[in-house]
């Protein structure tokens, strides 16, 4: 998300700027690659999902789809890219839980994240509402409440 960021800021004549689109793209199209075919969102160990024990992760899911739809949005990656972005979205509207009182909490956020082994990972708890997976959250909310993926649903 930091990469999307530096770019918003660095002039557009920047020596560096295509070496950093270019990491831009490269990690959308990886994202891509690593997608849950099924529900749209990404496993807590990105690249291991029939791991035993590994789950689908909400804090990443939210900075992935938001890293790939600001990249369509800003044409460094190409449009189509828009739909990984938009089937992420409706994954991440299933973490979502609705309380009696019309609150809303974002499920199955990892604990903060050290450099571990693969059991680390596996086994670190989910959180419900943990603070660093509701800014990503929300932050990938505003990215998207605007695309034509979610205005269409929420016209259905």
């Amino acid at each position: 998300m930091a990469l999307i960021e530096v770019l918003q800021d660095m002039r557009r004549n920047d020596p560096n700027r295509p070496k950093l689109i270019a990491l831009v793209r490269q990690l959308a199209y990886a994202f891509q690659r690593y997608q849950d075919p099924k529900t749209g969102l990404w496993y807590n160990v990105v690249d291991k999902p029939d791991t035993p024990g590994n789950w689908l992760e909400s804090s990443a899911s939210s900075m992935y789809i938001y890293i790939i739809s600001k990249a369509v949005q800003e044409n460094y990656v190409p449009p189509a890219l828009e739909a990984v972005a938009c089937k992420g979205y409706r994954g991440m509207l299933t973490h979502l839980v609705t309380h009696p009182d019309h609150d809303v909490s974002v499920t199955n956020i990892c604990a903060g994240t050290v450099v571990g082994d693969l059991s680390y990972y596996l086994t670190r708890p989910r959180n419900t509402d943990d603070l660093h997976g509701i800014g990503a959250f929300l932050l990938m909310n505003e990215q998207m409440r605007n695309q034509p993926c979610v205005l269409q649903t929420s016209k259905q």
